[in-house]
């Protein structure tokens, strides 16, 4: 009738564990993936942050923005004048990762 069952035997254990690491092992770069566009949307997020304060900053003391570097979280900000516009630029680990401009009118 009924057959005794005592639980798993070990290579049902090997078996599943060895299905859980591969799909983990396919997941992985996906998560890498995820976590550094997460990581982007942050540092633009910040640099747009950071462009728009300089820009109200200046404004209110009736002065063009001053070029300045920020260090935050491991990223390298730059506020960068050009002609007719500011930029902030954003760099990750040596790499150039972004930049947002916007112009000024004076």
């Amino acid at each position: 009738m009924l057959r005794k069952c005592d639980g798993f035997i070990l290579t049902d254990l090997f078996l599943s564990l060895s299905a859980l690491f591969l799909i983990g092992a396919l997941l992985m770069p996906l998560l890498t993936k995820i976590y550094e566009s997460q990581q982007n949307v942050q540092s633009h997020h910040i640099a747009v942050k950071l462009l728009y304060e300089s820009l109200m900053e200046s404004e209110a003391a009736m002065m063009s923005p001053r070029s300045e570097t920020f260090l935050k979280d491991g990223v390298v900000y730059s506020l960068i004048l050009n002609k007719g516009e500011v930029c902030v630029s954003y760099e990750r680990n040596g790499e150039a990762a972004g930049q947002v401009c916007e112009s000024i009118h004076q």
